[in-house]
């Protein structure tokens, strides 16, 4: 079993913040008015790793495009 994929009630819930923060994370690199491919948007919602997220969310309000965020 994966470390981040959890059956039942709390594998639920980690799945829906996940969600929220991939969610968050394509609306900061809209609102910063960077160009997001279909790509980009598959990679990110494809994340299920919330310690990923959060690191990608956190940089998404600095750098200057999408490719930096990955980098």
């Amino acid at each position: 079993m994966r470390k981040y994929i959890v059956p039942g009630r709390a594998g639920g819930r980690i799945e829906g913040v996940v969600q929220g923060e991939a969610k968050t994370l394509l609306t900061v690199l809209e609102t910063r008015g960077s160009d997001i491919t279909d790509a980009d948007r598959t990679r990110i919602a494809g994340c299920r790793d919330p310690e990923q997220l959060d690191i990608r969310l956190r940089r998404a309000t600095t750098v200057d495009s999408v490719d930096e965020l990955f980098g």
